[in-house]
């Protein structure tokens, strides 16, 4: 679209915002109105092709993964407390430890320094292990933080979870 002079232009850049931004407000508007209606519109487009949806962001993992990958990586090395926190937690679920709140008892687990059956003190971080009672499964079931010593010898076999 020429114009004859830089007025013009800048006139027209200038109507083409307010009309981006009178068009933005008329849909979030749109929105608070009718939340319900299109929230239900989406459910059930979701539900009506759920196969294509699914075939789509298979295909688009395949085509990202290395990139979500290498995220994945950068944001270990950025967050290495946060990252160790999450594996930590992530283990314990692996290994049936059952708790109502995992990062409470991360956060009591990380700061022990000493064995809560003989009281010595944890040699590393590799000594510290969180017991749990392997007869509960659907109950919380930690025992303990006790050293590996104690672990192996199984000594509170019997007691009653205590998180």
């Amino acid at each position: 679209m020429p114009f004859a002079t830089k007025l013009e232009k800048q006139e027209y850049l200038d109507k083409k915002e307010d009309r981006k931004e009178r068009r933005r407000i008329s849909k979030q508007k749109y929105y608070q109105n009718n939340k319900e209606k299109i929230k239900e519109g989406r459910k059930q487009y979701r539900k009506d092709n759920k196969e294509m949806i699914n075939a789509n962001n298979k295909k688009h993992y395949q085509n990202t993964k290395d990139i979500y990958k290498l995220n994945a990586k950068i944001w270990k090395k950025k967050n290495p407390e946060k990252s160790k926190k999450s594996n930590t937690i992530s283990n314990w679920k692996s290994y049936n430890i059952i708790c109502d709140d995992y990062h409470f008892v991360y956060d009591i687990y990380i700061n022990a320094t000493t064995c809560d059956l003989c009281s010595n003190k944890f040699k590393n971080s590799k000594d510290r292990n969180l017991d749990h009672d392997h007869d509960l499964i659907n109950l919380n079931n930690i025992r303990g933080i006790i050293c590996t010593v104690c672990n192996l010898q199984d000594k509170l076999k019997g007691f009653p979870p205590i998180f």
